[in-house]
């Protein structure tokens, strides 16, 4: 593999990726960029497409990450400390993605990464889709909270803290620790699985600073999709906070 500005280099996440990705022709920079059906993005310079891949008799749904052009030229001192300065973003998902499946954490599964050299901010990274449609702050604005019995409610309240307490355990932070990046499961057993979407806000050494934040900032999405006191209260407790987060200005 190259690492200039001009070579590109792709990398797969297992050999049935490879397999997988060689056999829809998508083994190159152009190719990925130009797969699937586009979605809504808020971010200028970025993309996301989605799009069915086969495989043998089966359909696999994946989504494209995509950069095209550089988006911030100086960066932040917190980028800098937690490595992810001069990075595009489908790298920084990348490497998230493995720093939590390292820790034995649930994810998207990674398939590919391609990029225009080392350097350059053009690439993509293709990954499977999660098999669960609704993140946690969609499912507490539905009413899941109201309609789960005590022993399940208490579960996945288990399920969310273990899930933090994990990542921090690990040594991680997530600048992106919110509801919606959190993916639950109820499985036939009655114990929650929970999934970690948008992992490009992984980063290794993180501080005490960090865990407190990033766990605030999870207690302060939780109020503002409206779950309800209790639940926070006993979220918050589990994480060693106060119930009564205030939100930051």
């Amino acid at each position: 593999m190259g690492i200039l500005w001009g070579k590109e280099n792709l990398e797969f996440g297992s050999e049935r990726a490879q397999a997988l990705l060689q056999r829809q022709g998508l083994v190159s920079l152009e190719a990925v960029m130009a797969f699937g059906r586009p979605l809504p993005c808020r971010h200028r310079g970025r993309s996301v497409s989605v799009g069915e891949l086969a495989d043998g008799e089966a359909t696999v749904r994946v989504f494209v990450k995509k950069q095209d052009r550089v988006l911030q030229r100086i960066p932040r001192l917190t980028d800098l400390r937690q490595s992810k300065a001069f990075w595009p973003y489908p790298v920084c998902e990348w490497r998230g993605l493995a720093l939590f499946r390292q820790a034995g954490l649930l994810t998207a599964e990674p398939l590919a990464l391609v990029r225009q050299g080392w350097y350059s901010p053009r690439s993509a990274v293709i990954v499977q889709s999660l098999p669960c449609q609704q993140h946690l702050g969609g499912l507490i604005r539905e009413g899941l909270l109201q309609r789960l019995e005590l022993p399940a409610r208490s579960a996945l309240i288990e399920a969310v803290v273990g899930t933090i307490e994990r990542i921090h355990g690990a040594g991680l932070g997530w600048r992106g620790m919110e509801s919606k990046h959190f993916y639950p499961r109820l499985e036939p057993d009655g114990a929650w699985q929970i999934w970690l979407l948008d992992c490009e806000g992984v980063h290794r050494r993180a501080t005490r600073g960090d865990v407190r934040h990033q766990r605030e900032k999870f207690i302060r999405k939780l109020r503002a999709v409206q779950a309800d006191d209790d639940f926070v209260a006993e979220i918050a407790r589990g994480l060693g906070l106060p119930a009564q987060t205030e939100p930051r200005p």
